[in-house]
């Protein structure tokens, strides 16, 4: 089977005009002070998950959770049960909670926390949704 046979999710314009393989149902938050900086991997006691996230492609099964913790910080694991996928977390800097009432969601993932989190999407599975960033052709 080739990749061009494999079925894709929908897909739109990330901030590159690259397609994105996420589909984000509500807008994104964006402040230029923000930014995404990779953090050793930590323990979530004492957070409060306020965003959990799956990509499903065939078995392979790609996960985003995104933790608030008790001083304000805003943070994120990706993550996968497969082997041969590599997991990563990360802190959004400088970040402001949004104006939520309290209710938890999408809402609360930056739009640079979604960039990353989309190439690293991409990043894991090439044969699934080849990308020019992510070519393994010469």
């Amino acid at each position: 089977m080739k990749s061009s046979d494999l079925p894709l999710k929908e897909t739109e314009q990330d901030a590159d005009g690259m397609e994105a393989v996420c589909v984000w149902e509500t807008p994104s938050q964006h402040d230029d002070r923000w930014q995404v900086v990779g953090i050793d991997w930590f323990k979530a006691r004492g957070m409060r998950r306020v965003y959990r996230r799956a990509e499903y492609f065939g078995h392979l099964c790609l996960n985003m959770d995104v933790w608030h913790t008790r001083d304000g910080r805003l943070l994120a694991r990706f993550w996968s049960r497969s082997a041969e996928t590599d997991c990563y977390a990360y802190e959004v800097t400088a970040f402001e909670p949004p104006q939520c009432d309290g209710e938890y969601g999408e809402n609360w993932v930056p739009k640079c926390l979604r960039h990353v989190f989309g190439n690293w999407v991409l990043s894991e599975m090439p044969f699934v949704y080849p990308h020019p960033r992510h070519s393994t052709v010469g």
